[in-house]
């Protein structure tokens, strides 16, 4: 089965020297990737440059910047007979409106950025290819076991996201990482901790796709 995974930071570039990002190791989605291509799944990662990507049999990486790029290389992706998504990736909600073909010089007393909105990625996934199995994350800050659930399926709900893996970033920060995974069907699994267990449930659930 040919399995989408995607991981990582995204950029936006306000200049040619600087740009804005978000935190993202690309740790867990390498473990996805892994543990997925050792069970003989054929394994396409999209990464985010600066951050580590997986390496060995049945696996290719691709590496992007931007959304826009992201964009891209997911539309051609799924044309190739993709049969999951895994989409792990931190994408930008907001970005530059245009990248400043030379360096901003550091004279100026203040640089004032204003940021539009980018694209929902997750929410074009579906649109795209209807029938692959989705499975989105959310992170939130500080934020309780009721409101995770309640996030998680309203992104389900809006995306059509198979299961959508729910995070606390303290946790993330703290390197413990807990998650909460939840279903369509109702399914929910909480309290996964460390991210080489997240990993393991998640290539456990892929199992349960089934090739058309």
């Amino acid at each position: 089965m040919k399995i989408i995974v995607t991981s990582g930071p995204t950029r936006s570039y306000l200049d040619e020297i600087r740009y804005i990002s978000n935190y993202s190791t690309g740790e867990l989605g390498t473990l996805i990737a892994k543990k997925a291509a050792l069970k003989g799944h054929r394994v396409t990662q999209i990464y985010g440059k600066g951050s580590i990507a997986a390496s060995g049999k049945n696996i290719r990486n691709i590496e992007i910047e931007t959304v826009d790029e992201l964009l891209h290389v997911l539309k051609k992706e799924l044309k190739s007979g993709a049969k999951a998504v895994v989409h792990a990736m931190a994408v930008l909600d907001y970005v530059a409106p245009e990248r400043i073909k030379t360096k901003v010089k550091s004279e100026k007393k203040s640089w004032t950025v204003k940021l539009v909105r980018a694209p929902k990625v997750i929410n074009e996934i579906k649109k795209l290819a209807p029938e692959v199995k989705l499975f989105g994350f959310k992170l939130e800050y500080k934020a309780k076991k009721d409101r995770l659930l309640k996030v998680s399926g309203a992104l389900m709900e809006k995306s059509g996201a198979d299961y959508v893996v729910a995070n606390d970033f303290e946790s993330v920060k703290a390197k413990r990482h807990t998650a909460i995974i939840i279903g369509k069907s109702g399914f929910i699994k909480g309290d996964i901790t460390g991210k080489d267990k997240i990993a393991a449930e998640i290539v456990n659930l892929l199992e349960r796709v089934k090739p058309c």
